[in-house]
């Protein structure tokens, strides 16, 4: 079945479990597994059956897995160059606004033309379809600036003053305090 479907269990498999095959359930038997597709299997980094902490389970071991990324940093480009604005809508300039558009109609020309070129043709890039939409925004935001009120900046996120506050030390803090419940309501049962 599982060889059908392309999927695996990957305990006894990988990481620090290789050939071991550690119990999940009460020091007896396994019953948590991780499965995976064949794919899967060569990006993990880390796997191991941790020991049982009575405030996490009430008899199940923790599975403990890391991904490899697969992608690399270069892959991730983030366009930081231009000043994100915005344009607050004013109803009362919404005849205004439209007849402006209609009026460009050597700039809707142009992008009509693009938009039939790249239809006529056998292959469409990525640059012709950013050209077209780059067109399409400028359109858009000079009738804009023409008609509607003021342009407000919208603020940047401010820089991250607790640099060592990562996602992972937000997860642990959220782990922590829900153990730390589970153990208050535990005591408290007693």
């Amino acid at each position: 079945m599982c060889k059908k479907l392309n999927v695996y269990i990957a305990n006894s498999r990988l990481g620090s479990d290789i050939g071991i095959g550690c119990t999940t359930c009460k020091n007896v038997s396994v019953i948590d597994y991780l499965l995976l597709t064949s794919e899967l299997l060569s990006l993990v980094d880390e796997f191991e059956i941790l020991d049982f902490v009575p405030l996490f389970s009430d008899v199940h071991n923790a599975i403990h897995i890391i991904f490899k990324s697969v992608l690399s940093h270069n892959e991730i480009t983030h366009d930081t160059s231009q000043n994100s604005t915005s344009i607050k809508w004013n109803n009362n300039n919404r005849n205004e606004f439209v007849n402006t558009f209609h009026n460009s109609q050597d700039q809707l020309i142009n992008i009509m033309n693009d938009l039939e070129n790249i239809y006529t043709r056998d292959v469409c890039t990525q640059q012709d379809i950013d050209n077209v939409t780059g067109e399409i925004n400028e359109l858009f935001q000079n009738t804009a600036k023409t008609t509607l009120s003021k342009m407000y900046y919208k603020s940047r996120k401010k820089p991250n003053s607790k640099p060592w506050y990562t996602n992972k030390c937000l997860s642990s803090r959220k782990k922590f305090h829900k153990a730390r419940k589970r153990y208050t309501t535990f005591i408290k049962m007693k």
